[in-house]
């Protein structure tokens, strides 16, 4: 487990590896060119079945159906072992010479998309989440000192809803997007949430789109987001533009 960067625009890769990872290491953020976070985490083998519906994509998030399609409605995932997540971040200082342990933890959700504040390498923020389990819910955990993770958001689920948080971008020190979705039973929505404050406060009720699932996002400024969607009734996917006046 571990990266692969390249420093030639493509053309070679050099691979960093650590047994200091315990689970899979799923996103990172490079925010110098010796700092790097590693945000890893899996979820449960699944009994969820379809029928022969063909594979689409690889499947991001737990949230998925087999075929990488999100469901149109919310169901439990059908997990044999929800005990089966595992959470973890990883951070080297010396460009991957060697790597330290900063959170562990097994058994409630996994990490999804790790971003820093582009002008502070030890500010950063990381999406997780889970649809079942002992603690299902979507859940941002930050540092602001580049040591110590805590969640400054969470969003619990209940039986018949369950919250999904994949991306998350700084767009500069104070003002970041996570994006996710709302898995109700009925009228499921793409999700987006943002802060003001640099992760400390998490707004989480003002923009969503209806019918939708969010995959990921970027942002080019505070101004201007765009999101990966997948529009649940007609299970064709497209892109959600964000622009303030």
């Amino acid at each position: 487990q571990g990266v692969i960067l390249t420093t030639d625009g493509g053309k070679l890769f050099t691979k960093y590896t650590t047994d200091a990872l315990t689970t899979l290491a799923r996103y990172a953020a490079y925010p110098t060119d010796t700092t790097w976070y590693v945000a890893a985490g899996q979820w449960p083998n699944t009994s969820v079945s379809e029928d022969n519906e063909e594979i689409v994509r690889a499947r991001k998030s737990a949230f998925q159906l087999p075929s990488g399609r999100f469901p149109k409605k919310f169901e439990h995932s059908g997990y044999t072992d929800p005990q089966g997540y595992a959470a973890q971040i990883a951070k080297t200082t010396d460009g991957g010479n060697t790597w330290t342990t900063l959170f562990s933890n097994n058994g409630s959700f996994y990490f999804n998309e790790i971003d820093c504040n582009p002008s502070n390498p030890n500010h950063c923020c990381v999406a997780g989440e889970a649809p079942d389990g002992p603690n299902p819910g979507g859940r941002i955990y930050c540092t602001f000192d580049g040591q110590n993770f805590q969640q400054t958001f969470f969003q619990p689920g209940t039986s018949t809803s369950a919250y999904s948080i994949m991306g998350l971008r700084f767009a500069n020190e104070t003002f970041a997007w996570a994006a996710g979705s709302k898995m109700n039973s009925i009228a499921p929505s793409a999700w987006f949430l943002y802060t003001n404050d640099g992760g400390k406060t998490w707004d989480s009720t003002t923009h969503q789109i209806f019918g939708y699932a969010t995959l990921g996002l970027d942002v080019v400024s505070d101004k201007v987001a765009y999101a990966a969607v997948d529009d649940l009734i007609t299970q064709t996917s497209g892109v959600a533009k964000y622009i303030s006046l």
